[in-house]
């Protein structure tokens, strides 16, 4: 995640399905693909929200929607307003829905 926050920082890395791919951790890269398919939009890697500690960094994030994956531990107290998955409740949750929408049924990435 270090390296990727660099890239990050130097602006190396775009707001692409194929950036994000790339840049992600491997972990993370079927359930990209997961979203990818779903329609989402493509999500920023390695995000630090700015109105935390700078030591808080999301894997991946879709801070519109303020929703995170992280392949870490991040207290939920931490980021009271984001919804924060693990790479299991991710899965779980992309397998599960079937519409294609994030919560609240507003289509993801608009």
């Amino acid at each position: 995640m270090v390296l990727a926050r660099k890239r990050r920082e130097q602006d190396l890395i775009k707001l692409t399905w194929e950036s994000a791919l790339k840049h992600a951790d491997a972990a993370l890269r079927g359930v990209l693909e997961l979203a990818r398919n779903k329609g989402w939009s493509p999500p920023e890697i390695s995000y630090a929200p700015s109105s935390h500690q700078s030591s808080i960094c999301l894997d991946v994030a879709w801070p519109n929607q303020r929703l995170g994956i992280s392949l870490g531990v991040v207290q939920a107290e931490d980021l009271k307003s984001w919804r924060i998955w693990s790479l299991r409740e991710a899965l779980s949750n992309l397998n599960t829905d079937s519409s294609s929408q994030m919560g609240g049924g507003s289509r993801w990435g608009y």
